[in-house]
């Protein structure tokens, strides 16, 4: 399929792929090739996508398109939170948690998250490149120091691992 078509077919949105400056970027082997050897580059690519764990990501995004952290989980990821360490987690930090266990699990851009789109999304806020939210996520995926709430990084991370592990592989 062509560029639009397999953007498409992941569910990235098409105003990514339409809009200038692109946000995704379709590969230019003179300017995205270091050796200018895409067969090369083509088999490793192909080696290294053989080695991993065999994952429709596309239908876990279908089966987690409205999903977010519930009541219960989000009570007990706070409740692991060090006495003493910080603000406590407040709405911001759940719906960034919510993108960051959303993202781990399907494989995709913390943007693409539901607790960022319509209807999720609350009416009064858009979603921009700036976004605050974007930049807590971005430092948690990095572990670069200092990580905000890196506590929470850890569990969510664990949470994350355990809503897989409850996922059918036939998904």
């Amino acid at each position: 399929m062509n560029f639009l078509e397999a953007a498409a077919f992941l569910g990235i949105p098409t105003s990514w792929t339409t809009q200038s400056p692109l946000r995704i970027k379709p590969l230019d082997p003179r300017r995205d090739l270091k050796n200018g050897d895409l067969p090369g580059t083509l088999r490793l690519l192909a080696q290294h996508v053989l080695g991993q764990e065999k994952a429709d990501f596309r239908a876990r995004r279908m089966q987690f398109s409205r999903w977010s952290i519930d009541d219960r989980t989000w009570d007990e990821l706070c409740r692991q939170r060090p006495p003493g360490r910080g603000r406590k987690p407040n709405e911001h930090t759940r719906e960034c948690a919510s993108a960051f266990v959303w993202s781990y699990i399907t494989g995709s851009e913390f943007a693409l998250a539901p607790v960022f789109q319509p209807p999720m999304r609350p009416h009064d806020r858009t979603l921009s490149l700036d976004m605050p939210h974007l930049t807590k996520l971005r430092r948690w995926e990095s572990k670069n120091p200092p990580v905000p709430a890196s506590w929470l990084c850890t569990a969510l991370e664990e949470h994350a691992r355990q809503v897989i592990a409850t996922i059918s592989h036939a998904s």
